[in-house]
């Protein structure tokens, strides 16, 4: 019995979802399976590897030197840059076949890396699987309220949980910092030091118990949102941390 045209699109949709989380729970279970460690310890630690960056590209850059895969990311940022991956690639409804195999996150690393989709294009390429974003409490708090309206949200204890493409993330604010067991990348970009100091974000650290084999420090370069006064708080952490002098990419 043939079934009427809303029916069919109905269960084509359910066919669609299906696949999608099949393959969305398959991309994690691949990233868990890869994922590479290096000298793992706290950020204080001179064994681990530590590296002060001029920007967004170049703390890409060193991760793809450093090899790492498959990983939690804990991130500290002065904003949050929301970015429209659909806008990337014209993709035609009609193409001619046989299909060009089309490496999708080969093409963004080529084509559309910059300062505010480094850390998307980090996702797709299997570097990061899921995302700690902490945040400014102004900015956090703005974000919370929007995400009242998502149906994928979850609010936690000073936390909101918010799925995007399947991908995980966790935003916070610096008070409520909240670390899982295994480590991390940690990136902190010099807008963070917008309303924190070397000193708050070091002891939050330490008190979260933060463990890491992968630490970098982003200058942010070129951004002018970012003050020469935040770069310097970001140079004062680099010191207190005890990282040496020497920076990636700088000219």
């Amino acid at each position: 019995m043939n079934r009427p045209p809303g029916r069919r699109l109905v269960a084509y949709g359910v066919v669609l979802i299906l696949l999608c989380a099949t393959a969305l729970a398959g991309i994690n279970h691949y990233g868990l399976s890869r994922r590479v460690y290096r000298t793992v310890g706290t950020v204080t630690d001179a064994t681990v590897d530590r590296a002060e960056v001029e920007t967004p590209e170049n703390a890409y850059a060193h991760w793809r030197t450093t090899g790492v895969w498959g990983r939690k990311i804990l991130f500290f940022a002065g904003e949050w840059e929301k970015i429209a991956p659909e806008r990337f690639f014209d993709v035609p409804l009609e193409r001619n076949y046989p299909l060009a195999f089309f490496n999708y996150g080969k093409a963004l690393e080529e084509q559309r890396l910059d300062r505010r989709s480094f850390l998307y294009v980090a996702t797709v390429t299997g570097i990061v699987r899921e995302m700690g974003v902490v945040l400014p409490e102004a900015i956090y708090q703005h974000l919370a309220e929007q995400a009242r309206s998502a149906k994928n949200a979850r609010f936690l204890d000073g936390a909101v949980s918010l799925t995007y493409h399947g991908l995980p993330r966790t935003f916070m604010t610096l008070r409520h910092l909240r670390a899982p067991a295994e480590p991390l990348l940690v990136y902190v970009g010099a807008s963070f030091f917008r309303e924190h100091t070397p000193e708050e974000l070091r002891a939050a650290l330490v008190s979260a118990g933060v463990r890491t084999d992968s630490l970098v420090l982003c200058r942010m370069a070129g951004d002018e949102r970012v003050t020469p006064e935040e770069r310097e708080r970001l140079a004062a952490f680099a010191r207190l941390l005890g990282m040496a002098a020497a920076r990636e990419g700088a000219s």
